[in-house]
């Protein structure tokens, strides 16, 4: 079933949910009603036509169900809110191979090393913040990805992993996260969400001091292995749709990363 579809698809899928999140924004707008026709449409299309799905998910089932609710002026916020919520079931459903965002999950005291991995990120190619796009990284504390202002912290990070994006969790196990209950929160988080989540293991830990509820049998990696990481890169790649890297550039970058991973244990030894 993941084989069937495209990343062209998942964007139509991506669009149609921009679309129904404006229409909901805009509820009370006088165009409300011809909007949600349209919308109606565009749907019926998508599924139907772009897709061919028909019944084969419960998220489906529901949707074709309930489906006339926005062909009727009775629609309410709730009705629409429902259609949100089964489109964005049906990507997960569909498209667990695709991804909008990486969510890092790290103790803020390994910040250093977590800031040289989103540089490694971003030297693959996933997107850096830029005017009006704020990127495909969600991480707390990296300059680059701060929390708004004003922000309630653990909300916005609950909103980020609530949204109608694909989320692939790294999680970045080390001592300082294992003795972080704000960090285990969010692994319970991860965990109960479903989401799907890459274990990475920094310098000062090992797999068989990793406890908690997540699934012990999904495969990790030690952060300083190279062969490991470009399969990881090459995950990336299929993940986000992105363009091949010559292969001479992502040697001198990671072996740029590697070596900064190495000085970053040296001082982490040194310090212990």
């Amino acid at each position: 079933m993941t084989d069937t579809y495209t990343y062209e698809q998942f964007q139509d899928l991506n669009e149609v949910l921009t679309l129904a999140k404006e229409e909901l924004t805009n509820f009370d707008m006088p165009s409300g009603y011809s909007n949600r026709y349209k919308l109606r449409q565009i749907i019926k299309n998508l599924i139907g036509i772009s897709l061919q799905l028909s019944d084969s998910s419960p998220y489906i089932r529901k949707l074709y169900c309930n489906f006339d609710v926005l062909n009727e002026r009775r629609c309410t916020e709730r009705d629409l809110s429902f259609v949100i919520e089964s489109l964005t079931k049906i990507k997960r459903d569909f498209f667990p191979q695709y991804f909008d965002k990486i969510f890092i999950s790290h103790s803020e005291k390994d910040k250093d090393i977590v800031d040289s991995f989103i540089s490694l990120l971003h030297d693959i190619g996933v997107q850096k913040p830029t005017s009006g796009n704020e990127g495909k990284i969600f991480c707390s504390s990296s300059d680059a990805y701060l929390i708004p202002l004003r922000e309630n912290n653990v909300e916005y990070i609950k909103s980020q992993l609530d949204s109608t994006d694909n989320v692939l969790a790294v999680i970045m196990y080390s001592k300082n996260y294992m003795n972080s209950p704000y960090c285990l929160n969010e692994a319970g988080a991860i965990w109960i969400k479903n989401i799907p989540f890459q274990p990475i293991i920094l310098p000062d830990f090992s797999f068989n001091e990793v406890k908690g509820f997540l699934n012990p049998n999904i495969t990790g990696f030690e952060i300083s292995n190279k062969s490991r990481l470009n399969d990881f890169k090459e995950q990336l790649l299929g993940n986000f749709n992105l363009p091949v890297i010559n292969y001479n550039v992502w040697e001198q970058d990671r072996d740029k990363f590697l070596k900064e991973i190495k000085e970053y244990s040296q001082v982490t030894m040194t310090e212990n």
